[in-house]
């Protein structure tokens, strides 16, 4: 039994060694070809922040949404149809006497309601982004944010709704080139 294993072995090992042989690599020819396509952006983000201020949390919170409401509309006139507007989430916070803070606190521990900690009154903020195909007038629409009421307006970024259709435009050119 040994010696028929070791027969059948010896008769594999060259027909491995003649799988090994055959023809090279199959011929090929590369060839190279570039392109640059500009494409101007045809969107642009905006991102703003509101807040509003009150005696209490009602009051913080109606400031919030009319400042946002007159931010919101003169956005929309600005900039037109197909922009998006939108809002994140709304966080009203408690406001205190500078006082209260104390030496190393840096508004992390809990403090009592009585004193110097008694709440003085109320903080509503919000987020809101803008996506507009307006490019134009992205850095006007973030200086009507301001105008209107906005903590902090910001033009984000510029991008390009569809980049596949540019990235084809640019391959399509770099076969052309590379005949």
């Amino acid at each position: 039994m040994h010696v028929v294993a070791w027969v059948t072995a010896a008769l594999l090992l060259p027909a491995t060694a003649l799988a090994q042989d055959g023809p090279g690599p199959i011929p090929n020819i590369q060839v190279v070809g570039s392109a640059t396509i500009s494409t101007p952006p045809d969107q642009a983000n905006l991102v703003y922040w509101v807040t509003g201020e009150g005696k209490n949390a009602d009051e913080a919170s109606t400031q919030l949404a009319a400042k946002h409401k007159a931010i919101s509309d003169g956005l929309a006139r600005l900039l037109g149809r197909g922009t998006e507007i939108s809002s994140g989430e709304v966080s009203v916070i408690e406001t205190r006497e500078p006082a209260c803070d104390g030496p190393g606190n840096y508004n992390n521990r809990p403090r009592l309601s009585t004193g110097a900690c008694a709440v003085t009154g109320y903080v509503a903020t919000l987020q809101g982004n803008v996506r507009t195909s307006a490019t134009d007038k992205a850095g006007t629409a973030a200086g009507l944010a301001a105008r209107l009421g906005a903590r902090d307006a910001r033009l984000q970024n510029f991008f390009l709704s569809n980049p596949e259709e540019a990235q084809h435009r640019a391959t399509v050119a770099a076969i052309a080139d590379a005949r």
